[in-house]
């Protein structure tokens, strides 16, 4: 009878583990992190350089440069075109090594239709140098960063498309 009772007792326990195991999530986010914060989605959508994703530290901190990784993956899609994406920090687009007059910091051409296209960005920026350049938007204050993008098939037809991504956030001593 005791044999009995305790395989009951097993099987209610495995039972209740494998039944309230939470369910696959579309995203992840550790935001805000000290000086690492990480997000991701399976259920991005791309259009016309929209905020698809996002995450945060806590507060900039002078001597420090906070390292951003990106990916943005679009599984199938529609026809030839292009993806653009952009990282923008603090509402502004001024991550090195770009330069560039315009927002776009990563551009990756999808030559063949209904295969994956993948689009990966990789950024710093100095806190300090930014704020100098822009006073009281970073020291101190939340660094937030948003990814955009948008898939292109020619300048007058850029669809909305379904896509993963996900952002890396380290703020690491200079």
């Amino acid at each position: 009878m005791k044999l009995w009772s305790n395989l009951v007792a097993i099987a209610l326990v495995t039972s209740a583990v494998v039944f309230s195991a939470a369910p696959a999530s579309e995203a992840a986010d550790t935001s805000p992190g000290k000086i690492a914060a990480y997000a991701s989605t399976t259920s991005a959508q791309i259009k016309d350089f929209d905020t698809i994703l996002s995450a945060s530290l806590k507060r900039g901190k002078r001597h420090r440069v906070v390292e951003v990784d990106f990916s943005v993956t679009v599984p199938t899609a529609p026809s030839n075109g292009s993806l653009s994406g952009v990282a923008v920090v603090n509402g502004l687009t001024i991550l090195e090594p770009s330069k560039l007059e315009t927002t776009i910091t990563a551009v990756e051409t999808c030559s063949t239709p209904l295969i994956p296209c993948l689009l990966n960005g990789h950024f710093w920026l100095d806190l300090d140098a930014a704020e100098a350049a822009h006073p009281g938007v970073f020291m101190g204050k939340p660094i937030v960063v948003e990814v955009q993008a948008q898939f292109v098939v020619n300048p007058t037809f850029i669809p909305t498309v379904s896509g993963d991504a996900s952002i890396r956030l380290r703020m690491t001593r200079k």
